[in-house]
């Protein structure tokens, strides 16, 4: 223990008050359970069995366009975290700490004035949602997901005093959606393949022809320039099967379920928002 922690405190984490004595500083201190931050869940999540093993089949990943965790687990990642509640703690917890920050610019970025109703599909905690709601008080909202994120996603919407404009509703996205204005898909698409997510906007044309669609996307840049997407399309290869975009694959994928790629705004988070209008059919909501 003393090795591990003495090395942990050579790279900023720990201090080494006398020989083989330590105590907490500030890095340490983040990585507590009561940290108001979500440093430890990340650490957890990101170095945890699942992450570590996946991984561990990148190569394979390649090779055959398959997912690493189902090679190391047999199933894929929403079935391992149905069944590993700790672990799907942890990755509530990181997801939300990643998007926090561009929940308020979505909402100042994208008109949303003109909707009576917005439904987030596979919304999570609900922390993008319930901020939009909460800059539109006359919209009322719906998050869709699975059970795992049920008790999470409750307790927000109770805590920003929006459980007379919000619900959470248990379901699946590839079955069917409630009727809405606009669907938000935020850090979804990415996780499937081009087949499913045509599925998930045919379900969004089905309960809404005249409804828009946004996606909240990292776009993959042409060239060689360092961005972030590109790492994380392999994170999606092995661990999902789905893939990060270009701005043509994103435009493709709307096509091919009766919308059109009406326009791209770029966030300061390195996301974007990604507008779907449907074709041939009256526009409704948002800007355009």
């Amino acid at each position: 223990l003393c090795r591990g922690i003495r090395t942990l405190a050579s790279i900023g984490y720990f201090t080494e008050v006398s020989s083989k004595e330590f105590e907490l500083n500030p890095s340490a201190e983040l990585l507590k359970k009561d940290s108001p931050k979500t440093v430890r869940s990340t650490s957890l999540t990101l170095t945890g069995q699942l992450q570590w093993e996946s991984w561990a089949e990148t190569l394979y990943s390649v090779q055959t366009g398959e997912t690493g965790i189902k090679k190391a687990f047999g199933k894929n990642l929403f079935e391992y975290l149905g069944e590993n509640p700790d672990e799907a703690g942890w990755f509530n917890d990181t997801m939300l700490s990643s998007h926090i920050a561009e929940a308020p610019e979505i909402a100042q970025a994208y008109d949303f004035s003109h909707s009576e109703k917005i439904v987030d599909l596979g919304g999570g905690s609900g922390i993008l949602l319930t901020t939009i709601l909460n800059a539109y008080p006359e919209v009322k909202g719906e998050l869709l997901d699975l059970a795992h994120v049920a008790a999470q996603a409750k307790d927000r919407i109770n805590q920003m005093n929006l459980a007379d404009r919000c619900v959470f509703v248990e379901g699946s996205f590839f079955k069917s959606v409630p009727k809405a204005d606009i669907y938000i898909l935020s850090h979804v698409i990415h996780d499937w393949t081009d087949k499913q997510c045509v599925s998930i906007l045919e379900n969004c044309k089905k309960a809404n022809p005249q409804a828009k669609v946004l996606f909240i996307e990292m776009v993959i840049p042409p060239g060689d320039t360092f961005h972030p997407a590109k790492l994380i399309d392999l994170q999606m290869l092995t661990l999902l099967g789905g893939q990060e975009r270009t701005e043509e694959e994103y435009s493709n994928l709307f096509n091919k379920a009766g919308y059109k790629l009406a326009q791209i705004l770029p966030l300061q988070c390195r996301a974007s928002i990604l507008e779907g209008i449907p074709t041939s059919k009256t526009k409704i909501g948002g800007k355009s």
